[in-house]
Parts: structure tokens; sequence; C-alpha cells
């Protein structure tokens, strides 16, 4: 499996847990640092989902790239798609983009819902 797999598969199962956290704080619990662990997570998925597909593509890069891909993703990212791969291929890749996006926050109301279930069954009210 290559590594841009891997990074998007953890991003998934992320999405999940970090959904499943948020609902089974809701009880008054501080979440914020849950917030703050789920802009690090993703933002370090990114830019290592970036770095491999990079890498494999054999595209150079400059600092500016990667900064732009940390710091201001949604300009970044979609800047480097089409850069790396031109402009159908740039396209088909943010039509993907898309649907991972969708993807993740369809596994974040999944993992919120679990976590609601779960919560549920601990402490049911009676």
């Amino acid at each position: 499996m290559r590594s841009q797999s891997k990074v998007l598969i953890a991003a998934l199962g992320a999405a999940f847990v970090l959904g499943a956290g948020v609902s089974m704080a809701r009880t008054g619990a501080p979440i914020e640092w849950l917030n703050g662990l789920s802009v690090l997570l993703s933002t370090f998925l990114t830019f290592a989902w970036h770095r491999y597909d990079s890498e494999a593509r054999s595209y150079r890069h400059s600092y500016a790239l990667n900064i732009g891909v940390i710091a201001v993703t949604f300009v970044g990212l979609p800047y480097y798609l089409f850069r790396s791969r031109g402009w159908t291929a740039g396209l088909q890749a943010h039509a993907l983009l898309i649907g991972m996006a969708a993807g993740l926050a369809a596994l974040l109301v999944a993992g919120a819902l679990f976590g609601v279930w779960i919560e549920d069954l601990i402490s049911p009210d009676y």
C-alpha cells in the first residue's frame, strides 16, 4: 500500500474517532483540547499526504508551497494539485478532493452518532 493511501486511511479513521470524542465530551466537559488536536492532526495528515504525493510524482516544491499547504490549505492544496498534474488531471484530483472531504464529514457525523449511542448505553436517562 502506498504512503498516500495510508495517510488517507488514517485521516478517515481520525475523523470517526474525533467525531465520537466530541459527542461523548458534550456533557459539559471542556473539549478545547480535542478541537486543538483535530486541527493539529488534520494539518499534519494533509502535509504528510502532500509530501508523499510530491515525492511519488518527483515534483519539486518550494518552501512557500509547503507553508501554503500548511497555513492556507484551501489555497495551497488546489494550487499544488494543478501544478503537479496539469489542468485535466488537476480537475479530476479536485473531484477526488471534494469526495474525500465529503467522506471525512460523513465519518465525523457517523463517529458523533456512535459516540451518542455509546453514551446512551453507558448512562441511560430513564
